[in-house]
């Protein structure tokens, strides 16, 4: 900007799913006038760069621009008076050109609207801009130049259509279009208030039926931009018109200005859903609930009750389960989210400021020593001087000021000229505003002298006296009475003490007990089980004798009997023993196995892994003999040459295996020779494992596996779990 108002530029872009306010961010031109910036940019939408003027009476200068995320735009400003010749380059040069031609025209057709004495107030360079909207349009004069604009703005449009991409010549089109519908809608509504006075007394001057006519030939859904702000305002004007077309009463001036009952809010949700639809009514709705949750937190300190703010929590919860829009439904869980922690009344939020020096300054480094009252505002003026005025008179009081902005420099310059006397800091809004955070634009934090946080205040006179009645230590002393209660009280809770104790002391014996009798039961099952596998032993072995007397092998007898006695004698010694050691337990299957080969001849093997250590690795007593004598007598006994039977011991990641293998007929062929009743010992082994298992709570397996195929057979799988 060649002749520039003043150093100070602001950047307004609408953000945010609903409402109307604009995020700002401020920049300061250098000496040649020129800026550079970015900004964080969601959707497609007008910027408004302002050039701020020092002379407060008059307009800034402001551009309007059409932007979409990941857009760059340039511009140059010349000349010595303002308005200034300005040229566009960039992305969006061609959208740059249509929004200034639609300006010129639509202050051309303003020009003509608006009486010679308030042209003055018009501002030109804020037509189609920010100024005139949250302001008004002027309601006075004739609304045709306005209809005229409308027909002019599809003529100015057709040539740049081919030209611009749609989605931008759409928004464009409907915003400018937006924007003049807001000033006819302004100017029918006034019609529809005063319609019977003006008959009245003569001064209809227009033929205000037509007009209203024409808005009612609007549908508001075909000139609505989600971000929008002109749409947005639209949008609210047309509901309002609507709904003073219904009423034709005053009430409406409630609703726009903000000060309704409970039955007006409810009323105006109800009345929206019957006008708009989609985007402009969940936009509409969630701007109206706001304005409710946000005046109940404290705005303009208007007072709601909490049925109304109940009623705008509720209808916030149905529209997050009902809107599509990922967007607004994550602002709204936004605000409940705030809403509750604010409800708690305890609410600091750990957010970090900036001091005069530039320096990252929390909340921790500016409290205690003495109370602190934080007054934090979104305006920087606010009640400053005020508050200021109080520094001086409570020096027990430390008073910190904390305003938002984007610009430090800005700031800094501004805090210097004012010359405060309490301590001011700097919250630089990039990602969220006070109102987000505290859902109010100001409002006083009180701490104590520790650095603790009291309670929010209402102003600065409560903020003062709070932070004083904070220094104040409140004795209370007990009178005789309340002494006695006391100890009543604790002898009471010493009684309930000392019965729960010996309830609990009951409980634990009474579940020793029980695990005591449990244990039991499991070892006396284990001395049945083996008592049962004793005589099942020496009858299996007497059966073997009577079988080599009766094929008159009277020698093999013989020394049957004389290794069996030595067997026997083993036996017995360990049949008492829960476990033996594996060396115990694979001496005892070997001699057994060496006197069922006098019977008949078969070859065996036994092999040990290394990593074992046989003498101190415990096993349950008679675990092998079952399952070898299963082999012998059911599998190999009736194959008539290469009988092999094998006993290996493994480590198998934490347990020890044991396998038993031969390569006899295989149980099924062996069910079919024989048809009594055989493997109880091996029932007997798989009970053990099961009872050890429950009583050691470690695992022990069993699994036996039928071997097919060239190989056939049997191999029996033991799993024991190995020692620490």
């Amino acid at each position: 900007i060649e002749n520039p108002l003043s150093d100070k530029i602001h950047i307004r872009i609408l953000d945010k799913p609903f409402g109307y306010d604009l995020k700002t961010k401020t920049i300061i031109l250098d000496d040649n006038g020129t800026f550079n910036t970015s900004l964080d940019y969601y959707h497609e939408g007008f910027v408004y760069v302002e050039n701020e003027n020092l002379n407060k009476h008059n307009p800034p200068g402001t551009y309007v621009f059409y932007a979409e995320p990941g857009d760059s735009i340039e511009f140059e400003s010349t000349g010595n008076e303002f308005s200034w010749e300005t040229s566009v380059s960039g992305t969006r040069k061609q959208e740059a050109n249509l929004i200034q031609e639609l300006r010129d025209e639509i202050i051309m057709h303003e020009d003509s609207r608006i009486s010679s004495s308030n042209k003055k107030i018009l501002d030109k360079e804020f037509s189609f801009g920010i100024r005139i909207i949250n302001g008004k349009p002027m309601p006075f004069g004739n609304v045709n130049p306005l209809f005229n604009a409308l027909e002019t703005v599809d003529q100015i449009s057709t040539k740049y259509k081919t030209e611009i991409p749609e989605k931008a010549f759409n928004f464009i089109t409907n915003e400018v279009k937006a924007y003049l519908y807001n000033g006819i809608l302004n100017f029918g509504e006034s019609i529809i208030r005063s319609y019977d006075i003006r008959l009245e007394k003569g001064l209809d001057s227009i033929d205000f039926l037509l007009v209203l006519e024409k808005i009612d030939m609007l549908d508001i859904h075909d000139v609505y931009n989600d971000y929008g702000l002109h749409s947005r305002k639209c949008a609210s004007q047309y509901l309002n018109y609507h709904f003073s077309k219904a009423n034709k009463t005053k009430r409406h001036h409630l609703i726009r200005f903000g000060i309704r009952n409970s039955s007006d809010t409810e009323l105006e949700v109800q009345f929206s859903k019957m006008v708009l639809t989609g985007a402009p009514l969940y936009r509409q709705i969630a701007e109206t609930l706001s304005e409710k949750i946000i005046s109940k937190t404290s705005r303009n300190n208007i007072k709601v009750d909490s049925y109304i703010y109940q009623f705008a929590l509720d209808n916030y919860d149905l529209m997050i389960r009902l809107c599509n829009d990922l967007e607004l439904v994550k602002e709204v869980k936004h605000i409940i989210s705030q809403q509750k922690q604010l409800a708690r009344g305890d609410f600091v939020p750990s957010i970090d400021f900036v001091d005069i020096n530039n320096k990252k300054v929390s909340f921790a480094d500016f409290l205690g020593d003495k109370p602190t009252i934080v007054y934090f505002s979104s305006n920087w003026i606010g009640d400053r001087y005020k508050y200021d005025d109080q520094v001086i008179k409570n020096s027990e009081i430390n008073f910190i000021m904390i305003v938002e902005g984007s610009s430090f420099k800005q700031w800094e310059e501004y805090t210097n000229l004012s010359e405060p006397n309490a301590t001011h800091f700097l919250y630089l809004n990039d990602t969220a505003t006070f109102e987000d955070i505290f859902q109010k634009h100001s409002g006083y934090l009180v701490f104590n002298k520790n650095g603790e946080f009291v309670e929010n205040a209402s102003g600065t006179k409560d903020a003062i006296q709070k932070a004083k009645d904070s220094l104040v230590q409140k004795k209370k002393e007990l009178n005789k009475s309340q002494l006695l209660n006391v100890i009543i009280l604790l002898l009471l809770i010493l009684t309930f003490l000392i019965i729960g104790l010996l309830i609990w002391k009951w409980r634990v014996r009474q579940r020793f007990r029980k695990e005591q009798d449990q244990r039991r039961l499991r070892e006396l099952e284990l001395t049945a089980i083996r008592s049962q596998m004793n005589p099942h032993f020496l009858f299996n072995s007497l059966n073997s004798v009577q079988n080599l007397v009766q094929q008159n092998k009277g020698r093999e007898a013989h020394l049957y009997l004389a290794d069996f006695a030595g067997l026997i004698r083993k036996v017995l010694q360990n049949s008492e023993k829960e476990e033996i050691s594996l060396a115990e337990e694979l001496e005892m299957t070997k001699q057994y196995m060496n006197l069922e080969k006098l019977r008949f001849d078969f070859d065996f093997s036994i092999s040990v892994e290394d990593k074992i250590d046989t003498n101190n690795t415990m096993v349950p007593s008679m675990l092998l003999q079952p399952f070898v004598e299963n082999a012998i007598i059911h599998g190999l006994q009736t194959k008539e040459e290469n009988r092999q039977l094998k006993v290996e011991i493994s480590i198998v990641d934490t347990s020890i295996k044991i396998s038993i293998e031969d390569n006899g007929i295989g149980r099924e062929e062996a069910k079919k020779i024989s048809r009594t009743k055989n493997g109880k010992g091996s029932k007997l082994i798989q009970e053990r494992l099961e009872i050890l298992q429950k009583k050691q709570n470690e695992k022990y397996g069993l699994e036996i596996i039928d071997l097919t195929g060239e190989k056939s057979g049997t191999r029996v799988e033991i799993f024991i779990p190995e020692e620490n």
